[in-house]
């Protein structure tokens, strides 16, 4: 087990539990013509709610279509007041984890050694 993993551990056995349920989403049943019962079981995807705001305000979405977005709880920052390690919770899945940050930052897997200048350099350059 590596360093990281160990820091991990240690967080995740410290980190504070998550109590978030998440919301109900409202639900609506409208009565619908045969056509476009089958129409909307051959192609769920196509399917568009719309409905007009008091102000006039047209609001079209798409049923579950989008994802609601984690919840993200900041547990260590460092002296610049920018985070180090967060716990997300992504109410969809209902799973949590611990992420850890740099600079404020997320901690991506992969880095690019892309340097601009590499392309001045002659080919027997060393």
């Amino acid at each position: 087990m590596s360093l990281d993993e160990a820091w991990v551990r240690e967080h995740i056995a410290n980190a504070p539990p998550i109590t978030r349920k998440p919301k109900p989403r409202p639900a609506v049943l409208a009565p619908v013509s045969e056509r476009m019962a089958a129409a909307v079981k051959a192609n769920p995807a196509s399917l568009r709610l719309s409905a007009k705001c008091d102000d006039g305000v047209t609001v079209i979405e798409r049923p579950d279509q989008r994802r609601p977005l984690s919840h993200v709880t900041v547990i260590e920052v460092d002296a610049n007041g920018r985070p180090l390690l967060v716990q997300t919770y992504d109410p969809t899945t209902n799973t949590a984890g611990l992420v850890k940050y740099e600079g404020g930052y997320e901690r991506l897997g992969a880095r690019h050694e892309y340097n601009p200048l590499d392309a001045l350099r002659g080919r027997d350059d060393d």
